[in-house]
Order: C-alpha cells, then structure tokens, then sequence
C-alpha cells in the first residue's frame, strides 16, 4: 500500500500532485475542495467513491467514474459497490484499499493483474486511493485514480 510519487504512472502523479496542492495545514480536502474544471489531464482516469455506513461494515459505492476507466474496464460502474464488481479476486485487494485509505486518511496504492470473470478478459490495473474528508479529518469520501490496461487474450 506504501508506494513512492516517482513510481506513479503520469496520470496518477497528476491526481497525487493535485490533491497534495488541497490538503492543506494537515487537513484533508473535501469533496468542496476538489474541481473537475482543474482535473482535466488526468480526470478521466479518476472516479469517486462514497462510503456508506451500515450495520455490519463500511460499504464503498462508486459516485462517479471517469471515461478512461468505463472505456477500458468496458462496462459503466456508477453505482456498482467495490464487493461487486466483476474484477475476479482483485475486489478483495480493492476494498482493502478503501479501508485502509479511509481508517488512516492516508493514500494508498497497489498495482496487478485482474481477470474479468464475465468473459475472461485480462487486465493490468494500478490503483491510487486518496482520502477526502468534509471536516479535514474524518474521511468521508474516497478519490480513486486509475490506469487500466486491457491485455491479450492468450486462449
């Protein structure tokens, strides 16, 4: 979950620079904070994710999702929870990300593979979770940037 900005492919550096630029004096951004007009280079490969609140677990929603994303995954998510969606087991290192970036208000970044049970596509994902917190201190909403690489099919 640890990673080093130099490491972020340019897209996710982008998003990574951005936010830094709105957390200020130790408090996170919120939502209000965050401007689509401002996201442009990398807002495609960006999606936001609510977080409910329910009696047995914390749930992660996607809000919105950027073009780069739904083009590539092939498949719109609005709406679709983390546990839900059709990336094989890597839904499992997905929703780690989302409790760990929302218990530590820290980022948080991983990178891999993932099949698409559906119909067996292949992907390479790297992943980067950023907290975002309406008060500057309880996160309250996830700022997700990815970069999706759909690969060939070997079969």
């Amino acid at each position: 979950m640890q990673f080093s900005v130099e490491d972020l492919p340019q897209p996710l550096s982008l998003l990574y620079g951005y936010w830094q630029k709105k957390n200020k004096k130790k408090r996170l951004p919120g939502r209000k904070d965050i401007d689509p007009v401002e996201m442009r280079q990398f807002l495609a490969h960006t999606a936001l994710i609510d977080i409910i609140e329910t009696a047995e677990a914390k749930k992660f929603r996607f809000r919105l999702v950027g073009t780069h994303i739904v083009d590539v995954h092939g498949t719109e998510l609005t709406g679709q929870f983390v546990e839900d969606l059709d990336v094989g087991d890597s839904w499992h290192e997905a929703l780690a990300l989302c409790h760990y970036t929302t218990e530590n208000g820290k980022p948080a970044f991983q990178a891999g593979e993932y099949l698409r049970k559906s119909d067996d596509v292949r992907f390479n994902f790297e992943r980067l979770v950023l907290p975002l917190a309406g008060d500057g201190r309880s996160v309250d909403m996830l700022l997700i940037g990815a970069n999706l690489t759909r690969l060939p099919n070997n079969r």
